[in-house]
Formats: C-alpha cells, structure tokens, sequence
C-alpha cells in the first residue's frame, strides 16, 4: 500500500492524535531497516534485478534501489557467496582468472559491489527492457540480483504491522500524546503481526 495510507492508518489507529510528518518520518526510517534486515526474522521489501554479463570484467554493481544483496545468480545458476580467502582456495588468481562463474565475494569490494569467481569469460545476452519479474526467454550468461530494497511503499500484508511500528514510535516520543503502554501494545502487536507474515 501507499505510504500515504500507512500514515493514514496509523494516526486512524491513533484516534487522529498523531503528527502526520513525524509519522511520515518514522514511516520511512522503518521502511529503510525492513531493508537492511534491522528487524529480527523479517526480511521484507525484497526485489531482483538483471545486470549486463560482460566478458573479461569481474565486477558488477548493484542494482540502484538494492540494500542488502540475498543471493546472485550467474545465468540460470545460484552462485555461493564465498569471502576473499575462500576464492583463493579455489584459485590464487581468482581476480583474473576467465570461466563460468561458481561464486561471487562482496566483502573487500567496493561498496554496493560484488566480484564474480572466475570472471565471466563471455558476455551476456542482451537485455532489453526485461526483468526477472517479465523475463520471456531467459537472458543466458547475465547477473541476477536478488536483494531487499528501499521503495516508497510496502506490501499490503506489511501495511498493519507497519502502522503499528510507527504508530509505537509516535507514542514514545515526548508530546502530548506520549503514552509509554500504548507504544508498548503497538510494538508487541507489530512485532506479532511482522512474524506471522515472515515465519
């Protein structure tokens, strides 16, 4: 649902007693930690996209709305994360060496970027508009990314539990409204309502 509606929701919730922009800025600091995982258990706002595979190059940046990368796929294959020691283990020459890609290493990258083991050693198909969410015919010897992501609005199964977590931080503040066993009672029932959708 739209941002607009959670924050509707929540001062609704609140018998109208909430301040819409201080809720529209607790709404978007939970949407960003729904992104990178900050809530216990609940991985929410999730998103994929296709990158260009091309030959001889190694790395590949995220895509633009991407927080924190789940998995990558190398073509039709999942590829397993491995860290810098564990890819020399696989080759002392990792960085350079050309062939089907097995792995991909983040960490000692660049930020928002991530390193194919070994390098691709032909590059993909074109893209075109497709998606992973469009695709007709799969786009052979490309990069997936499957990632959490930070978008203005969250799904309709997440917009209660959402409501309630700002509606929690709203109460908590120092106002005229404050109210410490309310925002308890929002947080517990977001924090139910965000493990029932992600158990």
């Amino acid at each position: 649902m739209s941002r607009a509606t959670t924050i509707a929701l929540a001062n609704t919730l609140m018998d109208s007693l909430g301040d819409t922009t201080q809720l529209g800025s607790y709404y978007d600091d939970v949407v960003l930690e729904l992104g990178r995982g900050v809530l216990p258990g609940v991985v929410a706002l999730v998103g994929a996209g296709f990158v260009a595979g091309v030959a001889d190059t190694g790395t590949y940046t995220w895509p633009t709305t991407a927080i924190r990368v789940l998995a990558v796929a190398y073509d039709t294959r999942q590829l397993a994360e491995a860290m810098a020691g564990e890819a020399d283990l696989f080759d002392r020459e990792w960085r350079s060496t050309r062939g089907v890609p097995i792995a991909y290493v983040t960490a000692d990258e660049n930020q928002r970027v991530s390193r194919l083991v070994p390098v691709p050693a032909v590059s993909g198909v074109a893209l075109g508009v497709d998606t992973p969410f469009t695709w007709t015919a799969w786009p052979g010897e490309n990069v997936t990314f499957i990632y959490t992501e930070q978008r203005t609005d969250v799904h309709l199964d997440e917009e209660l539990a959402v409501a309630l977590e700002i509606m929690a931080r709203e109460y908590s503040r120092d106002s005229n409204h404050h109210d410490p066993v309310a925002a308890a009672i929002a947080k517990q029932l977001s924090t139910l309502f965000f493990r029932s959708i992600y158990r």
